[in-house]
C-alpha cells in the first residue's frame, strides 16, 4: 500500500533525529565518553584491588588470632591464673630450685574488654648462671601466650652465697577470651623451635656478665720455620781448563779436569772444537780456540745458552762471558 504524503514527511523526521543522535553519541562526544569509562575502570580496578589486600590482611590476622588462641591461658579468669601461678612454681621451685624463691600473686597489668587481658606475674630468687639459662630454655620451651618483661640481675653480696645472682623476672601472659580451653594451659610447642639447651649453657655459662665482652682471641698459627735453600753445588767452579794441545797438524784439544769426580785426581778429558761434555748437572760444548801469533791463547765454551772465553789455568766460572 502506498504512503501518504504525510507519512513519508513523518518517517524523513525520523531518520533524520536518529542520525543525529548516533552522530551525538558516538562522534561528537565519543573521546570524553572513552576517557570517562577509562576512569572510571581504573578506580574501578584499584578498589578491587584495595579490598583484596584487606582481606588478605584479614586472613592473615585470622590466622595469627588463631595461633594465638591455642597458646591463650585458660578462658576462664581465675583458672588462668591459678593454673599458670602452678607452672611457674613448678618450674622455678620443684625442678630447679631457686634459692629464697618467691612467686607473687598475679594481678591484671593491661586489659581490653572483649579482646585480651594481660597477667603480671614476678618470680624472684638466688641462682647459678646455669639455673637461669636453664630457667630460660623452660620458658621458652613451653607454647604459652608469654613473655618475659624484664629481667634483673644482681651478684649477690653475701659471702654465703658466692656464686650466685639475684635475679627479679617480671613476666606477662595474655589471656583471649575465645579460646576453647578454659581450665588447661596449652600444649603448643614453641612457635620457634629452640637447639638443645647444652648449646646454650655452652655459650652463656663461661660468661662474666658483669665484665665488658672480650672477643675471643684468635686462634694463634704455628711458627714455620724455612729453611733457607741451600746453594746448589757450581760444576763450572771445579772444571778447569789445564792445557792445550796440537799434535803433527791435527786438531788443537783442550784439556778439562773436573776435581770433585772421583778423588784423588779427578776426571779429565780432551776435547776438540764441536765435542760436548759434561760433569755432574754440567753441560757445555767446545765452540772454538782463540789464538794470538799462532799461539793458543783460549778456548770459547758454551754453557746454560752463553758463550764464555777461558784461559788456560782457569775454571769455566771464570771465564769471560763473550757477547751473542
Amino acid at each position: 500500500m502506498a504512503l501518504k504524503k504525510r507519512e513519508k514527511i513523518l518517517g524523513i523526521v525520523a531518520v533524520g533525529a536518529l542520525v543525529v543522535v548516533v552522530y551525538t553519541v558516538f562522534f561528537s562526544g565519543s573521546g570524553e565518553s572513552l576517557s570517562s569509562l577509562r576512569a572510571n575502570r581504573d578506580k574501578l580496578r584499584q578498589d578491587k584491588e584495595s579490598k583484596e589486600a584487606k582481606i588478605r590482611r584479614a586472613r592473615q590476622s585470622r590466622a595469627r588470632l588463631t595461633e594465638w588462641e591455642k597458646r591463650s591461658l585458660p578462658a576462664n579468669p581465675d583458672e588462668a591464673q591459678s593454673k599458670y601461678q602452678d607452672w611457674l612454681r613448678d618450674v622455678v621451685v620443684e625442678r630447679l630450685k631457686f634459692r629464697d624463691n618467691e612467686i607473687t600473686p598475679p594481678h591484671v597489668s593491661q586489659k581490653k574488654a572483649g579482646v585480651y587481658t594481660a597477667y603480671s606475674f614476678s618470680v624472684q630468687g638466688k641462682v647459678t648462671l646455669k639455673q637461669l639459662v636453664d630457667f630460660l630454655y623452660e620458658f621458652y620451651s613451653a607454647g604459652h601466650l608469654h613473655l618475659v618483661k624484664r629481667l634483673t640481675i644482681t651478684p649477690s653480696e653475701d659471702p654465703k652465697s658466692r656464686g650466685l645472682l639475684g635475679v627479679s623476672i617480671i613476666i606477662e601472659a595474655l589471656l583471649l577470651p575465645d579460646n576453647a580451653r578454659t581450665d588447661k594451659l596449652s600444649e603448643a610447642k614453641p612457635q620457634r623451635p629452640l637447639l638443645a639447651n647444652e648449646v646454650y649453657e655452652k655459650a652463656i655459662v663461661g660468661r662474666n656478665l658483669f665484665a665488658s665482652y672480650l672477643p675471643p682471641a684468635p686462634p694463634r698459627q704455628p711458627i714455620v720455620r724455612v729453611e733457607p735453600p741451600k746453594p746448589s753445588f757450581d760444576h763450572a767452579k771445579f772444571t778447569k781448563v789445564t792445557g792445550f794441545t796440537e799434535v803433527d797438524g791435527g786438531p788443537p784439544q783442550v784439556w778439562l779436569h773436573y776435581l770433585p769426580s772421583p778423588p784423588p785426581n779427578g776426571k779429565e778429558l780432551k776435547l776438540s772444537e764441536g765435542e760436548k761434555f759434561d760433569f755432574g748437572e754440567l753441560r757445555g760444548t767446545v765452540v772454538r780456540f782463540h789464538r794470538e801469533e799462532d799461539r793458543i791463547r783460549g778456548v770459547e765454551i758454551e754453557m746454560d745458552g752463553k758463550r764464555y772465553l777461558v784461559a788456560i789455568g782457569d775454571n769455566l766460572r771464570n771465564g769471560k762471558e763473550l757477547p751473542q
